[in-house]
């Protein structure tokens, strides 16, 4: 890796984080109480897991500069779905829970759009 990618990778990482944190501040003003944040898990990563009430909600955050959302595809929705049963798993007081999966948009100079139910499996 070239010096110059590292360094524009160090930036696209730096941004992601700080997209996190921007959308996860939104959800929190929303009432939802964040649980993990990057969750790392064998069936895949969730950027945000957050509690709503009953309603366990897996985030999906993305960071872009313009107002240009790509869309998420359904394989890494799957993905999503798939750890989030994993993260289940180890917190079973969690099973009981409703599950949705969520959108936030992020994008410079912009309140985060949180797009509640943007999949379902």
């Amino acid at each position: 890796m070239t010096e110059a990618s590292s360094g524009a990778r160090r930036h696209a990482e730096a941004w992601g984080r700080r997209a996190e944190r921007a959308a996860s501040l939104a959800l929190a003003l929303k009432g939802y109480r964040l649980l993990a944040r990057r969750c790392r898990l064998p069936a895949g990563e969730i950027d945000l897991i957050c509690r709503h009430g009953a309603l366990l909600v897996a985030v999906e955050v993305k960071a872009r500069r313009g107002d240009d959302p790509q869309p998420v595809a359904p394989r890494q929705w799957r993905r999503v779905a798939a750890a989030l049963e994993s993260y289940i798993a180890r917190h079973p007081s969690l099973g009981g829970c409703d599950r949705r999966y969520d959108l936030v948009l992020v994008a410079p100079w912009r309140w985060p759009r949180h797009l509640p139910d943007a999949w379902r499996p």
